[in-house]
């Protein structure tokens, strides 16, 4: 019998979770034994594997190396054997992930999965940066430090990087969308502007953009929207009211109370939550 996807268990991190880190070694077996999706990105570094490794992504098997990096996106299913595995993962949130790559749409266009296999002089500064990411993540967690870190690994990983799937039609309409999400966001709210930009109906707009990336328009849009709020929110110089404003809300409590339903705290909250946080890494 076929399994759907809503017979297949979503792993999800919680709203004020924006990145995890642990050993691939002590991570817990029972995440990975059955077929399972994620609401986030997931990066998976084997230092060291048992020969004929493998793992499981939207049910075709690959095979892993040692030094073989994967990055699998949202909603792709995936089952792994954990024992005879060493390295890292770690789980990125969705908006973090994409303010790390705003100039890189290509990269988040699910049903796409990065591989890269390291050379051994790559392999051998992540890993010293990556000693750093967990330092910092069992650490202060300042999540300024921490997208500094991973840019630069992910800096470092672009030249090396192997796409999953070829460069079709379907895929270049949906960079495109995504292009146009991230200029126009602010001020252009209806999934008709951006269907009418790549010449296609608003049904179909959405379903490239679901099959793709597990997301509608509208929700890619409340993604950058998010994104924008967070970074504006953190800086004490704008009011609430004037960041709403500013991102083209003209109800701020409309502002406030979408963004409490997308991160779990009012505006106010995450300011002080960002203040304190702040306050403790000085």
């Amino acid at each position: 019998m076929k399994t759907t996807d809503k017979e297949i268990p979503l792993h999800k991190l919680e709203p004020e979770e924006f990145f995890l880190f642990e050993r691939i070694e002590l991570a817990d077996i029972s995440s990975f034994r059955d077929f399972h999706r994620h609401n986030f990105y997931e990066i998976l570094w084997f230092t060291e594997v048992e020969e004929n490794a493998s793992h499981s992504i939207d049910f075709k098997p690959y095979p892993i190396n040692s030094s073989d990096i994967f990055i699998l996106s949202p909603h792709q299913v995936h089952i792994m054997e954990v024992k005879g595995k060493r390295g890292f993962l770690i789980p990125v949130a969705i908006d973090f992930f994409e303010s790390l790559f705003e100039l890189e749409t290509n990269l988040l266009v699910a049903p796409y999965f990065l591989k890269v296999s390291l050379p051994t002089d790559l392999s051998e500064t992540l890993l010293q940066l990556t000693t750093l990411i967990e330092i910092e993540y069992k650490g202060k967690r300042r999540r300024d430090l921490l997208e500094a870190y991973m840019r630069a690994f992910f800096i470092l990983l672009k030249p090396n990087g192997e796409k999953s799937k070829y460069n079709d039609a379907n895929t270049q309409k949906v960079i495109q969308i995504l292009d146009l999400v991230r200029r126009h966001f602010k001020v252009q709210r209806e999934v008709q502007f951006y269907a009418q930009s790549v010449h296609l109906s608003k049904r179909r707009v959405n379903e490239l953009m679901v099959s793709h990336t597990g997301q509608t328009v509208k929700e890619h849009i409340i993604n950058q929207l998010i994104i924008a709020s967070k970074r504006s929110i953190t800086k004490p110089e704008s009011s609430i009211k004037e960041i709403a404003y500013g991102l083209g809300f003209n109800d701020p409590a409309y502002f406030s109370r979408l963004f409490k339903a997308k991160t779990g705290l009012s505006p106010q909250e995450y300011r002080q939550k960002a203040v304190r946080l702040t306050s403790a890494s000085d």
